[in-house]
């Protein structure tokens, strides 16, 4: 498995204080990650479709009040 720059459980946790605070947080997977199987469980909504898509996940960054990443990926589209 490749290691990634992501930690899971810090994610959780705020995510879960995102929630507490009555925001709804959504995640986009890592596509290449979800086609090897190594994306771990996600108890919050989880919009696949974007992960595949990159139109509708820079409609989602642009809708969101709210934008979190891990540095690479379209971490620099979201920027623009």
């Amino acid at each position: 498995m490749v290691e990634t720059n992501s930690r899971h459980d810090e994610w959780m946790k705020v995510a879960q204080w995102l929630k507490d605070n009555g925001k709804i947080p959504i995640f986009v997977p890592d596509a290449e990650a979800d086609m090897r199987g190594h994306n771990k469980p996600i108890p919050f909504p989880t919009y696949y479709a974007a992960a595949y898509n990159f139109a509708l996940k820079l409609a989602l960054y642009e809708k969101a009040e709210l934008n979190l990443f891990t540095q690479g990926g379209t971490y620099g589209m979201a920027l623009l």
